[in-house]
C-alpha cells in the first residue's frame, strides 16, 4: 500500500470525525498541528520504515522495528513517569532474546 493512499484514507477518517459530530475536544486552531505531528510522525516514520526495506533488507530492518516498543517503554518512563511493571521487563526481555536468536541466525548462515 503506498504511502500517498495511507494519507488519503487517514483524511477521510479525519473528515469523517468532523463531518459526523464525533465530540472531540479539537479547536479549529489545533488542526494544522494535528496534521503536522501525524504527517510527520507517520509519514516519514513509513518513509524511512520502507526505505530501509529497500536499503538494508528486510531481516536487519524488521529487527531494527521490533525494538520500537522497548524504545517507547523507556521514553514513557522518563518523559510520562510511567512505571515499568514485571510484564514490560519481562516483554523486553522477549524481544531481545527473539532479536539475539534471529540475529544468530543469520550471522550462521552467511558462514556457510
Amino acid at each position: 500500500m503506498s504511502s500517498t493512499k495511507i494519507h488519503n484514507q487517514g483524511g477521510i477518517l479525519f473528515v469523517t470525525v468532523l463531518l459526523s459530530k464525533i465530540p472531540t475536544n479539537i479547536t479549529p486552531s489545533e488542526i494544522p498541528n494535528i496534521l503536522f505531528l501525524g504527517i510527520l510522525g507517520f509519514g516519514f516514520s513509513l518513509y524511512f520504515f520502507l526505505h530501509s526495506l529497500k536499503r538494508i533488507g528486510t531481516v536487519r530492518t524488521i529487527l531494527i522495528f521490533s525494538t520500537s516498543s522497548i524504545f517507547g517503554l523507556v521514553f514513557a518512563t522518563i518523559f510520562l513517569h510511567e512505571p515499568i511493571g514485571t510484564y514490560q521487563l519481562i516483554a523486553i526481555a522477549i524481544i531481545l532474546f527473539g532479536i539475539h536468536l534471529i540475529a544468530r541466525e543469520g550471522q550462521e548462515s552467511t558462514k556457510v
